[in-house]
């Protein structure tokens, strides 16, 4: 009967919420008044401190399966060079892990980048729970909303790799990830081209290539590296 209802009004088909939507349904994605003047407050003593050396670096991160995946291999390179030329302690949170999935990313970790054996790792859980450091690096818009609320952390910071709203059509996901934006962390962006993502502040780098493993088998002057996601929902009506 709801479907005769449908028709005689001319009322469109009733459609479920895409996967990427029921993002808004994640209490973790919503910050509260209350958490949010907190966010700012910290923010602002951090602009007004003196600069002070960086001894514990508290990483957020998604669970992997390859740790020279491009996204996750950049920042473990951060990570490996922070312990190795700065003697820095680096920790790991992963947000999204499953049952056990931590000791398998620890793993993984050591195995790609020896200098982080031994690197804790954490799994899901209340972000207070996680003891203070000297930074925290946000590095998938997820986790941003964890490192809002992270104030045991002294300075925080958001690494940007990506557009990353354009992963999923126009909606819930796309709205949360791009908010992040607006948050304020002061930037680490990979790459000139999304300096404008990051803000006036922020700090850019230009990514480098592990030419012992991605070397091409002739002499090039100069060489493109695409990075498609052909399975990647980016149609503004959440059709393929």
């Amino acid at each position: 009967m709801e479907a005769v209802a449908r028709r005689a009004l001319r009322r469109p088909a009733h459609r479920g919420l895409l996967e990427s939507d029921r993002f808004a349904l994640d209490p973790t994605l919503d910050l509260t008044a209350d958490e949010l003047a907190a966010h700012r407050a910290q923010l602002a003593r951090w602009h007004a401190a003196a600069p002070a050396p960086v001894q514990t670096v508290q990483w957020l991160i998604p669970a992997f399966a390859h740790a020279p995946y491009g996204g996750i291999h950049t920042i473990l390179r951060f990570a490996d060079a922070f312990a190795r030329r700065h003697g820095a302690t680096c920790r790991f949170h992963v947000f999204d892990a499953a049952d056990g999935q931590e000791q398998e990313v620890a793993a993984r970790i050591a195995g790609a980048f020896p200098a982080l054996s031994g690197a804790p790792v954490t799994g899901p859980g209340d972000p207070a729970a996680l003891p203070a450091c000297d930074a925290a690096i946000a590095t998938f818009w997820p986790t941003a909303y964890l490192l809002a609320r992270l104030g045991q952390a002294r300075s925080r910071y958001l690494l940007i790799q990506d557009r990353e709203s354009a992963f999923y059509p126009a909606g819930a996901a796309a709205a949360l990830a791009d908010e992040t934006l607006r948050l304020g962390f002061p930037a680490i962006v990979n790459s000139p081209a999304l300096t404008q993502l990051g803000g006036p502040d922020a700090h850019v780098f230009t990514p480098a290539v592990t030419m012992s493993t991605r070397s091409p088998k002739r002499s090039l002057t100069r060489v493109s590296v695409a990075t498609p996601r052909p399975k990647a929902l980016r149609i503004a009506d959440g059709r393929a």
